[in-house]
């Protein structure tokens, strides 16, 4: 099999038995989803940023128990989810309805395809700010430089598309 074209669950076997690029491929693959994901739910950069960190310290942790019967995706977003239950726990936010109601099938919609999927029911302008800030890692003066606009102009079209895209998956994704 092409070395590009390897499954995750496969990179994930690799990674177990010690190669260190197969996580560095893993990684690659989903650092703008999972940090994108995070800050649709927390809204705060600090805290999304620690939770960041601690989804891919237990990834590594448990990567000796990870089965490559589960859909790396999905078993990655479980991470992301227990992360965030802690999060909000110390946080002290016990209110549940600060989560999604199916907060298991909204991680699910957090893969690859699904995330795809809600960022079309965004505008071009909210889309294209959310995949240069979140997957493309732009900071907010860079993505200035390429919209021809002011950094605190970024900032806005960024926060109005994440609440945007917050709105979306709180309705399953039924942008109706």
């Amino acid at each position: 099999m092409d070395k590009n074209n390897r499954t995750d669950e496969s990179l994930m076997l690799l990674y177990q038995n010690g190669e260190e690029a197969a996580f560095n491929e893993l990684y690659s693959r989903y650092k703008g989803k999972v940090y994108g994901y995070l800050m649709c739910r927390l809204n705060n950069k600090a805290a999304a940023d620690e939770v960041y960190q601690n989804i891919f310290l237990k990834l590594h942790r448990t990567r000796v128990i990870y089965d490559p019967k589960y859909l790396f995706p999905k078993w990655l977003f479980t991470i992301v989810t227990t992360s965030l239950i802690d999060t909000y726990r110390s946080m002290g936010r016990h209110k549940m309805e600060e989560l999604p109601e199916n907060i298991s099938a909204n991680c699910e919609t957090a893969s690859s395809i699904d995330i795809e999927v809600k960022l079309d029911k965004l505008s071009t302008d909210e889309a294209s700010v959310i995949k240069l800030r979140y997957y493309d890692d732009k900071s907010f003066e860079e993505i200035a430089k390429i919209l021809n606009t002011s950094p605190s102009n970024v900032r806005q079209k960024v926060s109005r598309a994440v609440r945007s895209l917050r709105k979306i998956f709180s309705k399953g994704g039924n942008n109706e």
